[in-house]
């Protein structure tokens, strides 16, 4: 499956992330004998963020959709020649330029030096309300896996490291994506909006073609009548629940980047 210890069985469930890696004419076989496996083994089986291409090979194996949300894809030839010229983004690039503020593209292996600046980092982050070490779908801070992977750092005028984003393999051609991002309580806001703006102009000149910014959760689920009852049921709770956890706030703050968004399920 797509990464490392890409599934899990936890109380009765194998739960598998994202669509599987391979050659297209390999997928069906191997998803069927996933599922074979799961089922001699006692679980049920869940797919957590497939792709829509995905879903013919999932019903041909008796599986059932539920739509979880939707990816944001940005097109990094339209960001650099259309949206980088957008107002907001040319303010926040002049504001950060002007104070003093650097970014810079490290790859490993790191200095240990390095890596105890973005732990205080990812300390002083998870300090913040509702911010904590999550799981399977997200990674972890974890010294020996940040040392491993390619780093993109936001610096103050006096080098310290206020802002980081860790890249990892996407599996599709042209595609590159981030994992942890994080920034010191004390960044100033409009920080990762510009480690966003540099990574992206840097992936585009290093002959990337899109950027996966991530998934919006709901957005998209069950807004329409003619939706499945189980996700015009979720949307609603989604409604009910953004004052404690704004779904749509997020979607927005990814949407000021052009995507093209692509439901999972």
């Amino acid at each position: 499956w797509r990464r490392p210890a890409g599934w899990l069985a936890v109380t009765g469930v194998a739960v598998a992330l994202g669509d599987p890696a391979g050659a297209p004419d390999e997928l069906e076989p191997l998803l069927r004998a996933f599922v074979r496996y799961c089922t001699e083994n006692g679980w049920s089986v869940a797919l957590d963020e497939v792709s829509p291409r995905l879903l013919p090979l999932c019903y041909r194996a008796g599986l059932r959709s539920f739509k979880l949300g939707e990816e944001a894809m940005v097109d990094l030839n339209g960001f650099v020649t259309y949206t980088l010229r957008h107002k907001q983004f040319r303010n926040i690039r002049n504001k950060f330029e002007r104070d003093g503020y650097t970014t810079a593209r490290r790859l490993p292996p790191h200095e240990p030096g390095l890596i105890d600046q973005l732990e205080e980092v990812s300390r002083d982050w998870l300090a913040l309300p509702g911010h904590r070490e999550r799981g399977f779908t997200l990674g972890q801070f974890q010294r020996a896996y940040i040392g491993a992977c390619p780093l993109f750092i936001v610096l103050d005028a006096a080098g310290r490291v206020v802002a980081f984003a860790n890249e990892i393999p996407s599996y599709r051609p042209g595609d590159a994506t981030i994992d942890l991002m994080r920034h010191r309580r004390d960044a100033p806001h409009g920080t990762m909006d510009f480690l966003f703006v540099r990574l992206l102009a840097d992936l585009q000149a290093r002959g990337y073609r899109t950027f996966d910014l991530g998934l919006a959760p709901l957005a998209g689920v069950g807004d329409k009548p003619s939706d499945p009852l189980g996700e015009r049921l979720a949307h609603r709770l989604a409604e009910r629940a953004s004052r404690f956890c704004s779904y749509k706030g997020l979607r927005d703050y990814k949407a000021k980047y052009d995507p093209t968004w692509e439901s999972r399920y």
